[in-house]
């Protein structure tokens, strides 16, 4: 089975090494980078290892449509610049999509941090899948990419574009998560502090929750004015 790994970047001239250090031993079909205008030297080196580097500004789900256009294979995996993929992790995405129920899905969740609170937010992470809230994309998406095109891909301006996609693909058919960890850097949350980020993280997403709640309440209250103005005008 063909795999494409679409690789989003801007700026990572410091981690994106180790992310295809992990990738080029599982041999995918093709490694397509995507830069979003980096300023450091993060194109120059995933020029001499990627199949492809192509550059698209405007935010992350620009980045990840503009990979799956440019790449070939039926399969894609969007992988962050600052993940490691599991051992075996391709081979993993194909035992999963050998049945046709599945549409794609996603790896657990690893933190590269040593401190407790890191395992704790993956442990929390992975409970919270469990519950069809996430995953987000830092682990792993990968979806087959028929499926992909015909939902439309990342909506481009979607508030977190990477659960709006699960949500979709999950209507589709099965999204499995699976029993393989991709570790992502902790270096944001160094960086921007780790209660900050944590609650900046949970503010989104109860954000995120609500608005697909209100959205159909939102819709039904414009069909009962439609036929409100029906009525009058009959």
């Amino acid at each position: 089975m063909r795999i494409a790994v679409v690789i989003p970047t801007l700026n990572e001239e410091a981690f994106v090494g180790a992310t295809l250090d992990s990738v080029e031993p599982q041999r995918p079909s093709e490694v397509v980078v995507v830069d979003g205008g980096s300023t450091d030297r993060t194109v120059d080196v995933v020029a001499r290892r990627a199949g492809r580097v192509i550059e698209e500004r405007g935010g992350l789900g620009r980045q990840l449509n503009a990979g799956a256009r440019h790449a070939t294979a039926p399969v894609l995996l969007f992988l962050y610049a600052d993940a490691v993929m599991p051992p075996g992790g391709l081979e993993a995405i194909e035992r999963a999509l050998r049945d046709e129920r599945v549409v794609g899905g996603a790896f657990r969740l690893g933190l590269d941090g040593d401190r407790f609170a890191y395992r704790f937010i993956a442990a929390t992470a992975n409970l919270r899948n469990r519950f069809g809230l996430g995953p987000f994309g830092d682990q792993g998406i990968f979806v087959r990419r028929g499926v992909f095109e015909e939902i439309g891909g990342f909506r481009d301006g979607r508030h977190l574009e990477d659960l709006d996609l699960v949500r979709r693909l999950r209507r589709r058919g099965r999204f499995v998560v699976l029993p393989e960890t991709i570790v992502t850097s902790v270096r944001r949350w160094e960086e921007n502090g780790l209660v900050r980020t944590m609650v900046d993280h949970t503010l989104a997403t109860t954000a995120w929750v609500l608005g697909r709640r209100r959205r159909p309440a939102e819709s039904a209250e414009r069909r009962a004015r439609r036929e409100a103005s029906r009525s009058r005008l009959s």
